[in-house]
């Protein structure tokens, strides 16, 4: 699929595409990741490289929500120190607390 096929797919502009490609949009939001994520039937986790260590995703996610992090901690049903844990890459989430996210955020 080209990036102009996916763009016209997802509703989303060729340039959109290509620029969250190449990174220059490096924090694209949600509803345009759940669109992609959709279209390319993957996950969420998957296109955000959650596995791979990009722990630092879960607080640039956060902070564009607009949640502290007691407040996702609350949500998620976690300790706040342990989701400071999963943003500094201390400790791995587990599948629960990855999709529990994705659906949060």
């Amino acid at each position: 699929m080209t990036q102009k096929d996916l763009a016209s797919k997802c509703k989303l502009s060729s340039d959109t595409i290509c620029n969250i490609e190449s990174e220059r949009i490096k924090n694209p939001s949600i509803k345009t990741i759940n669109k992609i994520s959709t279209m390319l039937c993957t996950t969420n986790k998957y296109l955000l490289n959650l596995n791979n260590c990009n722990y630092n995703k879960i607080k640039k996610f956060r902070l564009e929500k607009g949640y502290t992090q007691r407040e996702l901690a609350s949500l998620l049903g976690i300790h706040q120190s342990t989701l400071t844990d999963y943003e500094s890459g201390k400790i791995k989430t587990n599948k629960n607390i990855l999709n529990n996210l994705c659906n949060i955020l």
